[in-house]
């Protein structure tokens, strides 16, 4: 098993950035959905579908277990 450490939050930064989330708001307690296709390179790619359980941030988007599962799903149903 691997772990990873990002003390600086850089990752959180990085995704803040991607979500379009308010300055200084890093993005933390988000769930990520990303197609087969996607590579991680220099730069995180922006999920093909993501939820979250932050203040302010779109209500529709709000973590419900069976949406992301369905989105989840729908993903891995499709081709590369």
């Amino acid at each position: 098993m691997s772990y990873f450490w990002d003390g600086k939050g850089d990752l959180a930064q990085s995704y803040a950035r991607i979500l379009k989330l308010p300055e200084g708001q890093p993005a933390w307690d988000v769930y990520f959905v990303f197609s087969r296709s996607v590579e991680w390179k220099n730069e995180a790619p922006a999920p093909d579908y993501w939820m979250h359980q932050l203040r302010g941030q779109p209500p529709e988007l709000l973590l419900k277990g069976e949406r992301f599962a369905e989105e989840t799903n729908r993903l891995l149903q499709t081709k590369k």
